[in-house]
């Protein structure tokens, strides 16, 4: 199969005002392989960001969760040991 010798010729790449020429096909062609590159790129990094944000999240969670756990703890040793003064208290103060 050869090649027309008018193939890469002005009217052929750009058109000749009645009829379109391959020259717009094919800039439309390297421009949807771009876009489509382009979309698996940002695909890619959206996948990245989502990963990274649910470990930003779980640490954060356990952080927050031992904290609070800690704190309800010092809570409770509190609590326990008021009750236990109180008990010496009454017990030292009441009559036997």
């Amino acid at each position: 199969m050869a090649i027309k010798p008018d193939f890469f010729s002005k009217e052929a790449l750009l058109g000749d005002g009645t009829t379109p020429g391959w020259g717009s096909l094919a800039l439309g062609g390297a421009n949807s392989f771009g876009n489509m590159f382009m979309g698996m790129k940002q695909y890619g990094l959206a996948k990245d960001t989502f990963e990274q944000n649910k470990k930003q999240f779980q640490l954060n969670y356990d952080a927050q969760k031992s904290m609070t756990n800690s704190q309800l703890a010092d809570c409770q040793r509190s609590r326990n040991g008021e009750v236990r003064l109180q008990r010496r208290r009454v017990a030292v103060l009441s009559p036997a």
